[in-house]
């Protein structure tokens, strides 16, 4: 049990529980894009931010490798663009795991309970930042 919430009422126990949940679940983020596979079309990003561990030290997250990168396409259509080291991208953060998805296209059961997790994450390039718009 955490050491703060011994002797706590049951409201800030689960209010504590529940702000280290969602310090640990993954939605979307800003990112910069370090190098792109333009045969896998997946990409290495960096997130453009840093995490709060214990004692408020602030870290860099994890370097996100083999990141899918959105490309629009429809029927015999595609939309394509030349990604370069240092494009800015919103990652995303998949609810479940899609490594099986991914690798084999094919829909099955997860193969782990990941969700909303850091190694779940596909990207969109093209977002900005006020000071870099185009």
């Amino acid at each position: 049990m955490n050491k703060r919430v011994v002797g706590a009422d049951l409201k800030t126990i689960l209010d504590d529980y529940k702000e280290r949940a969602k310090a640990e679940m993954f939605c979307a983020f800003p990112g910069t894009i370090e190098s792109f596979d333009s045969s896998a079309q997946t990409a290495t990003i960096s997130l453009n931010g840093k995490k709060i561990i214990k004692g408020g030290v602030a870290v860099a997250f994890p370097i996100i490798e083999n990141c899918p990168v959105v490309f629009l396409f429809g029927g015999n259509g595609r939309l394509t663009m030349p990604i370069a080291k240092g494009d800015t991208c919103l990652v995303l953060f998949c609810d479940r795991e899609i490594d099986s998805w991914f690798d084999t296209g094919i829909t099955k059961a997860p193969i782990h309970k990941r969700k909303h997790d850091i190694a779940d994450a596909i990207a969109l390039v093209g977002i900005r930042s006020k000071q870099n718009k185009a």
